[in-house]
């Protein structure tokens, strides 16, 4: 059986579609008003110190159903082998705007950028609340405390 040649079908759409395309790039979004709202908290200024931030993150991962567990610089190899993942404690920040600033993805943005922050979840059968129905079923973050002086340096 021969497939038949789309050749010129695919050169007319994606044809049509660069002379759709925008003359200049679009600039970028007014952000101060977002970053200097609850939820730029740490995008702006000083970077806020990660250790101060782990009990808040935990509460947060706690309501997001994963599961957390604390580690030390010593043993946390322990740890992640008992769930087969690694969380730094360095390397939290206060939320989303402050990571991408930090980690600047716009310098080198991937085709596809996923962020998972735990297991999937749906009220789509009967309006009831499944968790793991399409995606992850358990979220395990263990906090490795990195630095000198952090909180619960020790499991």
């Amino acid at each position: 059986m021969t497939l038949p040649d789309t050749r010129a079908a695919r050169a007319s759409i994606l044809g049509a579609l660069r002379a759709a395309a925008p003359a200049a790039p679009f600039s970028p979004p007014e952000l101060g008003p977002y970053l200097s709202g609850p939820y730029g908290v740490g995008s702006q200024g000083e970077r806020i110190a990660p250790a101060s931030l782990v009990d808040r993150f935990e509460t947060a991962a706690r309501g997001w159903r994963a599961d957390v567990l604390r580690a030390g610089a010593h043993d946390w190899p322990e740890a992640v082998s008992a769930c087969g993942g690694a969380v730094m404690v360095s390397s939290l920040y206060a939320g989303l705007p402050a990571a991408f600033r930090a980690l600047a993805p716009e310098r080198d943005m991937p085709s596809n950028l996923l962020l998972v922050t735990g297991p999937s979840k749906t009220a789509d059968i009967q309006q009831t609340l499944a968790f793991g129905a399409h995606g992850p079923k358990e979220l395990v973050i263990v906090m490795i405390h990195d630095r000198q002086g952090g909180a619960g340096d020790t499991a």
